[in-house]
């Protein structure tokens, strides 16, 4: 296990048993794009296979993205033994974690954005950048996310998009061609700015781009709703210092039973 990943884990066992929670029941599930407005198909919840998983802790929900489909019902107690070397299971994992500092209060709301919100992140994200930087500023952007891009495109003069997807690698999106995910480290250090999806965090290669790009002192940010809980225990522990961004995240509540 990666020592961050261990941290996260030792944090979460910690909450559980100082709020006496490790009984309470989790609840998982699979949605896809169109449940969540998200239907054009340049997102990659609107192509498939990429779907969240959904988990319920008491009543809040929790989101992570991920392209393993895989359901849960169990305890809070029973993450503690998740296999974190497994995708799907790191899945559910992050959406859990997302959901309980979300019922804790730690977190200001664990689920992704819903309809014309994932559009209108991208030219939030621009504007934030914006208040920091020149558009002559270089970027990296780690996961192509395409209302993401197509800002940065139109704002910034140097922009880099790497992804891991072959379909997408070699293709041109807004001007700017989507390059091969092999060339991360490259293109770090050869940006002032690294945006990072945080879903980056349940593939398992969140790690080591953050370190990479926080040994270069580049600006870095982690955008994206997956990895919202993970991210803030790492760094409230003081082991990453990377920004974080994600406009449209939302408490979500259920009454009684919704799976």
């Amino acid at each position: 296990m990666h020592r961050l990943d261990r941290i996260i884990l030792e944090e979460f066992r910690r909450k559980l048993r100082v709020k006496a929670l490790q009984n309470t029941e989790v609840l998982c599930k699979v949605i896809k794009g169109p449940e969540l407005g998200i239907t054009s198909k340049e997102y990659a919840l609107g192509r498939g296979p990429e779907v969240i998983i959904e988990c319920k802790v008491g009543n809040v929900l929790g989101h992570a993205f991920t392209d393993v489909s895989i359901e849960f019902r169990g305890y809070l107690y029973e993450l503690l033994s998740i296999d974190m070397d497994d995708v799907g299971q790191r899945a559910i994992f992050f959406a859990t974690l997302n959901a309980l500092l979300t019922l804790l209060g730690e977190l200001n709301g664990g689920t992704h954005c819903k309809g014309h919100e994932a559009k209108k992140c991208g030219w939030e994200l621009a504007k934030y950048l914006l208040q920091r930087f020149s558009p002559r500023t270089p970027i990296l952007h780690i996961g192509y996310q395409p209302s993401h891009v197509e800002a940065l495109a139109k704002t910034f003069n140097t922009v880099y998009v790497t992804d891991l997807n072959p379909q997408l690698i070699g293709r041109t999106k807004y001007g700017i061609e989507i390059l091969n995910a092999d060339m991360n480290i490259e293109l770090i250090n050869k940006s002032d700015v690294v945006l990072i999806t945080s879903s980056s965090l349940i593939n398992k290669t969140f790690y080591d781009l953050v370190e990479a790009s926080m040994k270069k002192k580049k600006f870095t940010v982690a955008y994206g709703v997956s990895g919202k809980g993970g991210i803030k225990i790492l760094k409230d522990k003081g082991v990453i210092t990377c920004e974080y961004f994600c406009p449209y995240t939302k408490i979500n509540m259920v009454v009684g039973k919704c799976h």
